[in-house]
């Protein structure tokens, strides 16, 4: 699945990268394990469910329940990873409530009662980053496929004025400008 560096859409063009980056890592970590990708999680309400019944009341609460990167189900346990390319802040944040939710999960079957494990992924050690992370219980995996590093490289040339420059050239040529 990997992608040449040139194939990779270029910045202020819309591309799902966080999700093809945590696809990639999870099968290169588990592969053939089960995976679930943007995985709801959380409670349900008993209610929802005694109205609709639980597979329909599971669907119907569905976008009101976060959502994770990606859930592995191993035969031990169960692997939680949310990934982040550019600002682990947010991940961090969200890692720590998922952390509190996911045990709460109606839908996770045999794997609700069996040990997890919550991963935070990114490109490069960030000091703060690890030391909350290891405060939390929270595992972070470096992982660098072959694009990362161009994309990272665009993407913090894209916040100078050189970028903006940039832009606005392609927007000029592209007929977008006013």
């Amino acid at each position: 699945m990997s992608k040449k560096k040139e194939e990779v859409p270029e910045i202020g063009t819309w591309a799902q990268r966080e999700r093809r980056y945590i696809a990639e890592w999870a099968e290169q970590k588990y592969p053939g394990a089960r995976k679930i990708f943007n995985a709801p999680i959380g409670p349900v309400p008993e209610k929802i469910i005694q109205t609709f019944g639980f597979t329909k009341g599971i669907r119907f609460f569905r976008p009101y329940r976060p959502k994770i990167d990606c859930l592995v189900f191993l035969a031990d346990k169960l692997i939680a990873a949310e990934a982040e390319i550019w600002i682990p802040k947010s991940a961090i944040r969200d890692l720590i409530l998922y952390k509190q939710l996911l045990p709460q999960s109606p839908d996770l079957g045999e794997w609700k009662n069996k040990p997890m494990e919550f991963w935070l992924v990114m490109p490069e050690r960030i000091g703060w980053v690890e030391e909350i992370a290891k405060q939390n219980g929270i595992l972070i995996d470096i992982f660098k496929p072959d694009w990362i590093e161009d994309y990272v490289e665009k993407l913090q040339k894209y916040f100078t004025k050189e970028g903006a420059l940039e832009r606005a050239e392609r927007k000029r040529r592209l007929g977008k400008w006013p």
